[in-house]
């Protein structure tokens, strides 16, 4: 099977790394603030760290290269799917963790490495984990728990669709299955959303979502987003039109 996606990869890097079985991967841009809390999360648990940074300004890079080697430049098209797509490129694990780097790996020590091998020997090509919300102070940002696919097993197609949420999906179209880790055991402390930090988010997010409906593009799609991104932003008639 390693063979057989060696297509698209050079074959010798699969035969230098017999031993990854589990690799982190993150796509970054401007993080200095939340990286070394996200990777130090990651010490340990995976068998190598995947950094693509999209055009960095700040100590990013610096902050990256202390705990990997494998730090790549990838120049930002508007389109985090174009970004994960490219890091997943650069992966030797036949198993990829995902997080975000405003995301911390909260749970058992090991946990994530046993959820995985437990879902090789299920035949699952993906799994869940829940996400939680916190400020930067790590209290609960007043916003619901949501379980997120994070985990892929490499293979069968699979990439991220979409410039803005993106999602998982094999060539059909056809998303995987992702059961969800017992969170007793696995779960991510995101503070993305952290009261602070929620209109520059949605600032972002909001202009790649605007292009795409001057396109014409997903229609039905971008209302549901733009809605929330309206109403989080005081736009309030915007959001009621969306």
């Amino acid at each position: 099977e390693l063979r057989a996606q060696a297509g698209r990869h050079d074959f010798r890097g699969f035969e230098m790394s017999r031993s990854v079985f589990l690799s982190a991967c993150l796509i970054v841009r401007d993080a200095e603030e939340d990286l070394a809390w996200c990777l130090s999360s990651l010490s340990g648990e995976v068998d190598e760290i995947i950094v693509v940074d999209t055009g960095s300004r700040d100590a990013t890079k610096s902050i990256a290269r202390k705990y990997t080697k494998h730090v790549f430049s990838f120049a930002w098209q508007d389109d985090f799917s174009a970004a994960r797509n490219f890091a997943l490129s650069k992966v030797h694990g036949l198993w990829v963790f995902f997080p975000d780097s405003d995301e911390f790996l909260a749970g058992e020590t090991g946990a994530l490495r046993r959820a995985v091998k437990g879902a090789e020997g299920l035949g699952e090509k993906a799994l869940s984990i829940l996400r939680r919300e916190v400020d930067e102070q790590g209290h609960p940002a007043g916003m619901p728990e949501n379980p997120a696919v994070r985990i892929l097993r490499r293979g069968g197609g699979m990439a991220y669709h979409d410039p803005v949420h993106e999602y998982l999906a094999y060539p059909d179209g056809s998303a995987p299955a992702a059961p969800l880790v017992p969170a007793d055991e696995l779960y991510l402390l995101h503070r993305g959303y952290a009261p602070s930090r929620k209109a520059a988010k949605a600032q972002r997010n909001l202009a790649i979502l605007e292009r795409l409906e001057r396109e014409g593009k997903k229609k039905l799609y971008l209302h549901f987003y733009l809605a929330g991104l309206y109403f989080d932003l005081g736009r309030y008639e915007d959001a009621c039109r969306e």
